[in-house]
This record gives structure tokens, sequence and C-alpha cells, in this order.
């Protein structure tokens, strides 16, 4: 379980991480963001979130 400090920094880390596509132009899309949720809330790990987007990716589902 994520201690309250640790979430409030994977919260950070997932907001500048979304600020910065949106500066690129870039829009995340709804799952993505979803799962970048589920990291905050500790129910996923990172690894697993860039997991599934590269296959996403990979499969031309989005656009990476």
């Amino acid at each position: 379980m994520l201690t309250p400090k640790e979430i409030e920094q994977r919260r950070r880390d997932v907001d500048d991480a979304l600020a910065s596509q949106r500066l690129e132009g870039l829009e995340p899309d709804a799952q993505t963001v979803r799962q970048m949720q589920q990291y905050v809330d500790g129910q996923v790990e990172l690894a697993d979130v860039v997991a599934i987007f590269a296959r996403r990716v990979a499969g031309g589902e989005v656009h990476g």
C-alpha cells in the first residue's frame, strides 16, 4: 500500500507527464489517462502502463 506522500509524488509525476504531452500538442487518450490514474492509486506499476501503451502503439491503436 502506498503512503500519502508516495501517492502525492505519483500525482505530481503524472500531472507533469500529461502536461508535457499537451505542451507538445498531443492529447493523451482516455485509456492512457485512466491507466495513469491507476498508477497514482497504486493499482498498477508504471512499467505496466508503459508496456500496455507500447502494445497499443505497436497495434496501431494509438500513435506514440
